[in-house]
């Protein structure tokens, strides 16, 4: 066994995806802080495509008012030797199909020390149960030294309990010292991510659709028009694929102050925007709902303050109070 060669035991979360899944991963990570505040736990960037300026990073360094990742959760690419070992264990795994990968990770883990935990191998499990009752085990084990957690880790069991794990470390990001609009005129952020799911994600296929889009984003103003319709209203939409959005969407300039986020921002600075916009339509992805998530003021007793497409995760712990939800009720 070559447990013996790693020394104090380490927990590394690999970071992947866009921004707003970084942000979940990196809550993920202050989660572990929490129930192994002695172990040396990192955030793993190697497998980040994501130019430094849309990453996470630059999100926590953006503003002079926010201390940046705390000292006890750094950013690290893994060695030449714990690359290559990683790699190995994950060719071995993908090769051996007929036996469940969570096995053969921990058959892997017993002879090397690195321990793989994947979220897709542990599923209907939330990240506050697979913190306290999976990782708690598996650390208490002598054989493992190095524990690897790989996943998107969005799924908690309250979804407010990322919040306000986030704002406990990091009480002087910039959206902490927000305050919801008293004046007459609101801002609505409008998130369409449609280019990718069009390119790549076959799954997303319905959401991207011509129609579906302006459909979601009909309603969600509709449902808005009625609290907001004494107010001067600016809406800004956001998207991957400006040229599509300014076509489908210019009839809304006949009701509403439209404009349209600059296509060179990134995606850094087009999160923060959303961030504090006074409302919110968030798409189907975690880049607008991490933003409406890690807003100060997440109600407003005038207006829902962000609103989730229908088919998005219905569960009652997904949404704050003042969420609204089209296939469901205003969570009061």
């Amino acid at each position: 066994m070559l447990s013996h060669l790693y020394g104090k035991r380490r927990i590394h979360i690999e970071l992947q995806g866009g921004l707003g899944n970084q942000i979940f991963q990196y809550i993920f990570g202050l989660l572990a802080i929490q129930h192994f505040p002695s172990s040396s736990i990192s955030l793993i960037t190697d497998w980040l495509a994501s130019a430094p300026c849309d990453s996470l990073f630059y999100l926590l360094h953006s503003s002079q008012h926010t201390q940046g990742p705390l000292p006890s959760l750094s950013f690290h690419r893994y060695s030449r030797r714990s690359r290559f070992l990683i790699g190995l264990i994950d060719r071995f795994v993908a090769k051996a199909q007929i036996i469940p990968p969570l096995y053969l990770y921990l058959f892997c883990g017993i002879i090397t020390g690195v321990m793989i935990l994947r979220e897709e191998d542990l599923k209907e499990c939330s990240c506050e149960l697979f913190m306290s009752r999976v990782v708690s085990k598996i650390t208490k084990c002598p054989l493992f030294s190095t524990i690897v957690l790989r996943g998107y880790w969005q799924d908690f069991e309250d979804i407010s309990t990322a919040r306000q794990l986030f704002f406990k470390y990091h009480p002087a990001f910039p959206s902490a010292n927000q305050t919801s609009s008293v004046n007459d005129h609101l801002t609505i952020a409008i998130h369409i991510r449609r280019n990718d799911y069009i390119n790549t994600l076959n799954h997303a296929a319905e959401y991207a659709s011509r129609l579906w889009i302006p459909g979601y984003i009909d309603m969600a103003l509709r449902t808005l028009s009625f609290h907001v319709k004494s107010r001067v209203t600016s809406l800004v939409i956001f998207s991957d694929d400006l040229p599509w959005a300014s076509l489908v969407f210019a009839y809304l300039n006949e009701e509403w102050d439209l404009r349209y986020a600059p296509s060179t921002s990134s995606a850094v600075e087009d999160w923060l925007s959303i961030n504090s916009s006074d409302i919110i339509i968030c798409s189907n992805s975690t880049f607008s709902y991490s933003a409406a998530l890690l807003r100060c003021f997440v109600s407003c007793t005038q207006y829902p303050s962000t609103i989730l497409p229908f088919w998005f995760n219905t569960k009652k712990t997904a949404l704050l109070k003042g969420w609204h939800n089209l296939e469901d009720t205003l969570v009061l």
